[in-house]
């Protein structure tokens, strides 16, 4: 009556709504979790380097570039959960520019990984990954520029929830400074 296949089909079809259903289940058992701040930021002790104007990758205006540091402090050790297989955090710096109503430049990025002993971090100085650049000169004498601490918790069963805490504002001069070699 049914053929091997038809049999087969039936049994797979079965077996992945089980697992579907178990799945759901485990992620609805810590979807409605309160995250309060599990960690402290403070990006302070923020202090410009050098700022100058110079050629970027043969156009023909120029384009600011600011140098920074900042302090970061954060303790992930009570997001973890069954569900937490790691979380990533980045820092950006936002500002606004006569061209530009909103820029937002990712500075730094970290994966925090479960069990990997990296859940606390207290570091003073840190360079920025990624290079600071605006497009124009929107960066010599702003005085409105922030750094924003965003984290996302990378689950092994649902949604990816992003989260934005710890700014802190400062401002870069009204001069441009050279590079120390």
């Amino acid at each position: 009556m049914h053929t091997f296949l038809n049999r087969a089909n039936a049994v797979f079809a079965y077996a992945f709504s089980c697992v579907a259903t178990v799945t759901l289940l485990c992620f609805l058992s810590t979807a409605w979790r309160v995250v309060e701040p599990p960690f402290s930021i403070k990006a302070t002790n923020v202090k410009v380097m050098s700022l100058q104007q110079f050629r970027h990758l043969g156009q023909s205006r120029r384009s600011d570039y600011g140098d920074i540091k900042f302090d970061l402090e954060y303790d992930f050790s009570s997001v973890w959960n069954w569900n937490v297989k790691e979380v990533f955090i980045y820092v950006t710096a936002e500002y606004a520019t006569p061209a530009n109503a909103f820029n937002q430049i990712i500075l730094w990025d970290h994966i925090v990984e479960r069990g990997k002993g990296s859940d606390t971090i207290k570091s003073v100085d840190l360079q920025p990954e990624y290079e600071f650049w605006d497009d124009g000169r929107g960066l010599r004498g702003n005085k409105n520029i922030s750094l924003a601490l965003h984290w996302n918790i990378i689950p092994n069963a649902g949604t990816l929830p992003r989260f934005n805490t710890g700014k802190t504002f400062f401002e870069f001069e009204d001069r441009y400074w050279s590079i120390p070699r």
